[in-house]
């Protein structure tokens, strides 16, 4: 219960916070006791998800983690997922909430990547997106032979690589050659249905660049 002092003409009160939901009465004993009925509703849930990181290399791991503004536990959120390339959101997993309403689930996502929690029907947490960079190996095949290995989860044949040499003396980076990937081969890891793209080639590397 709460008692506002005697307001003048203009004056205004505000109420102290309620701290339930239900029906509650506001007497005005200088009005011959009129009353008014407060109904106060509980407020909409409400869903936050974060990722971290937020930008991994191919076949690395995020973690998608969030609260439920209830802090309710063994409430159902839908995780959902659209890929770089869908026109569609896809479920992800069905996860549960534990003690505060959090909840956590990792994934590896093989393209750049948009995740959503829904909780039924209609809460919904703002967007996050997560980046994937491709996997890229470079070797010393022989004297002034090299290759160079794409992998991801789609080809990248006719793309450019730069390949470059670091110089002490200069304090940066030297382009030596630019090389397109021209082979492209299945690979079966860091993640099942890759595609390794690859080019070899040949470039002298002379001293004091």
């Amino acid at each position: 219960p709460f008692t506002s002092p005697v307001l003048a003409a203009g004056q205004t009160f505000t109420t102290p916070a309620f701290t339930k939901t239900g029906k509650f009465n506001v007497i005005d004993p200088l009005n011959k006791n009129k009353r008014l009925v407060v109904t106060v509703a509980a407020a909409p849930a409400g869903l936050n998800l974060s990722a971290s990181p937020r930008i991994v290399t191919y076949g690395g791991t995020t973690t998608l983690s969030g609260t439920l503004s209830t802090g309710q536990a063994n409430e159902k959120v839908y995780l959902l997922a659209q890929a770089c390339g869908e026109n569609a959101q896809k479920v992800l997993a069905t996860v549960t909430t534990a003690t505060g309403g959090t909840f956590t689930h990792p994934t590896q996502p093989m393209l750049t990547t948009s995740y959503q929690a829904r909780l039924k029907p209609a809460t919904t947490s703002a967007a996050v997106s997560v980046a994937v960079r491709p996997v890229v190996v470079l070797k010393r095949n022989a004297l002034h032979r090299f290759s160079v290995q794409v992998v991801a989860a789609q080809s990248f044949v006719g793309k450019a690589v730069l390949f470059q040499r670091w110089v002490a003396a200069r304090h940066r980076w030297i382009r030596v050659k630019t090389v397109f990937l021209g082979k492209r081969t299945p690979a079966a890891t860091p993640l099942a249905g890759s595609t390794a793209s690859t080019v070899t080639f040949g470039a002298r590397l002379h001293s004091g660049l």
